[in-house]
């Protein structure tokens, strides 16, 4: 018998890629009649996104998982609390420090 890993991971990849699939075909169906109806094909461009903003959040995110990480390891060699506890709470901790400080920069950007 095959243990329920080899059936599992199969399973998974292909209802991920049938969900991708049938989004694509429903979209692309959607889209030819509305041209066919007579709607502008301008409309279904989609703006192009502020690549850098995307960037900045990433690195500034793994930045804060790795501040996180780090911190963790010293509260958990130098105090008595549990090693989950130390590793997580600082993890989420500087990952949403990260992502609140990559927030503001972009809004910061956007600005300006």
């Amino acid at each position: 018998m095959f243990p329920a890993e080899v059936i599992i991971v199969p399973i998974f990849l292909l209802s991920v890629f049938g969900i991708l699939a049938i989004y694509f075909v429903l979209r692309n169906r959607e889209r030819l009649a509305m041209i066919e109806r007579g709607a502008d094909p301008s409309l279904f461009q989609t703006k192009s996104q502020n690549t850098y903003s995307l960037g900045l959040r990433t690195a500034l995110f793994l930045i804060g998982i790795g501040l996180g990480i780090f911190a963790g390891s010293i509260i958990d060699a130098y105090t008595i609390l549990e090693d989950e506890t130390a590793y997580f709470g600082t993890i989420f901790l500087f990952g949403g420090l990260s992502l609140a400080a990559g927030h503001y920069l972009a809004k910061k950007e956007k600005m300006d």
